[in-house]
């Protein structure tokens, strides 16, 4: 199961991600969408934690 975070902002900030990243760790999963609907365009970024503790995020715009 993934973690959502739904925003609605101008465009997703670096700490918008570090957000997303920590609810990950924080409720011990591995995957979750950090998904804007405030731009003019839709943004969307997968968030990954793998289990060694590393995070990354991609983005993709739609």
């Amino acid at each position: 199961m993934t973690e959502n975070e739904l925003k609605a902002v101008s465009t997703l900030l670096q700490a918008h991600v570090a957000q997303g990243l920590n609810y990950l760790a924080a409720l011990k999963k591995e995957h979750g969408m950090l998904i804007n609907f405030g731009s003019e365009k839709f943004q969307c970024r997968k968030l990954a934690r793998s289990r060694s503790g590393t995070q990354q995020a991609t983005m993709s715009a739609q």
